[in-house]
């Protein structure tokens, strides 16, 4: 249980940096990818497994590179709007997921499916709550430069893409429950490699790694390194303690995310932090009904 609440701290926290940065979106996509790349080459060695399962290790792959595309709209999100007022959107990955679950795995039948248009309402009413009281600012730097209005419009758009993929990145994870440590090594070095092709064929001026001075570099590699660690321990509490029951634990990263949004970068006024934790509160109780459906 502690791998399961160690992932959602490490998960919860690897977008943090993105905030700190000023330059193009595509170094830090890059640099990701390769911190990612290079944690991936450990992981048998640290999980003592070889792979002996091809087909789980290729769904693994795929789900990662389906993640690293999610995770490239995450960033453009997060540089737009802000961790708090993306997050609750990144949650309708949930129901992505419980989409797949119902047509794929036939997860869900009869009373069910009205359990979980339940669940879905309390998730898309938190998630508003939640969403509308952080502050906006058109991004300064030397990134995605736009207005204040045109903002929120790009970085919902580009929330709301993040929650497709990391939704059918889930559905992957799902289906190679069987044998999670093969899985889990495919799943990120499909991520690494997702980050670094995305880095390297995001065409602008300059040199590829977009100018990035030490610092830039740094964070990224520190947001790979976090992401990466978050998995290995989802990958030892699955193996453990099973998808099903480690999922919902992993879900907590939604608090950590919104806890770095509202108390570090200060993107929620006082005045309306109530109406914040009133929506986060209704957001994690549909939350916590999806995931252990």
């Amino acid at each position: 249980m502690l791998f399961a609440f160690g992932a959602a701290v490490f998960w919860g926290t690897y977008l943090v940096p993105v905030k700190k940065v000023v330059l193009p979106e595509r170094p830090y996509v890059l640099f990701m990818g390769m911190a990612m790349f290079l944690v991936v080459c450990a992981f048998p060695f640290i999980l003592g497994h070889v792979i002996h399962d091809t087909y789980i290790f290729a769904l693994g792959v795929l789900g990662g590179l389906t993640w690293g595309i999610g995770n490239l709209f995450s960033i453009l999100a997060v540089r737009a709007i802000g961790i708090s007022r993306s997050i609750p959107i990144f949650i309708f990955s949930l129901v992505v997921n419980a989409v797949w679950g119902i047509v794929m795995f036939k997860e869900l039948r009869g009373d069910s499916i009205l359990i979980m248009a339940g669940a879905v309402g309390l998730v898309m009413t938190g998630a508003m709550m939640a969403q509308m009281t952080g502050q906006t600012k058109g991004e300064k730097g030397k990134g995605t430069r736009i207005s204040s209005t045109k903002a929120i419009k790009f970085g919902i758009a580009a929330a709301a893409i993040t929650a497709l993929f990391f939704g059918t990145y889930n559905a992957a994870e799902k289906a190679m429950d069987t044998d999670p440590l093969t899985g889990g090594v495919g799943l990120v070095l499909g991520t690494a490699i997702a980050s670094t092709i995305i880095g390297l064929l995001w065409f602008d001026s300059g040199p590829f790694w977009g100018g990035a001075d030490a610092k830039t570099a740094g964070l990224a590699c520190l947001s790979g390194i976090l992401w990466a660690i978050g998995t290995l321990f989802s990958i030892f509490a699955m193996d453990r303690m099973g998808l099903t029951r480690t999922f919902p634990i992993t879900t907590l990263n939604v608090i950590i995310y919104l806890a770095w949004g509202i108390f570090y970068y200060k993107e929620v006024p006082k005045r309306k932090l109530w109406i914040t934790v009133v929506g986060t509160i209704i957001l994690f109780m549909g939350v916590m009904v999806v995931a252990n459906m």
